[in-house]
């Protein structure tokens, strides 16, 4: 999947604000890809929620989006570039 933290979500924005960078587009997406199942799994056994049923992944419609473009342009290293190593628990608002 493609995911981003909120906070690297507001932080690009600011910096596509403040660097006038409106003519671009950029893929905003943490620097891993887990799969559905390893995130969502993941999540759902650390916060203590049934286990998630998600269906199997085609794996040739995967698609991989690339954030090299953004990092380079807006001179951007995201604070949570793999949302696996994130704890649910203590990282989370509820």
């Amino acid at each position: 999947v493609n995911l981003i933290h909120l906070d690297d979500c507001l932080a690009i924005i600011l910096l596509i604000l403040r660097k006038n960078i409106f003519s671009e587009i950029l893929n905003a997406c943490a620097d891993t890809h887990p799969t559905k199942q390893q995130f969502y799994l993941f999540n759902a056994l650390a916060l203590g929620l049934v286990k998630p049923q998600i269906a199997n992944e085609p794996s040739a419609a995967a698609k991989i989006v690339s954030n090299d473009k953004l990092k380079a342009l807006l001179s951007y290293q995201y604070n949570h570039p793999d949302l696996m190593q994130i704890d649910p628990i203590k990282d989370y608002d509820f």
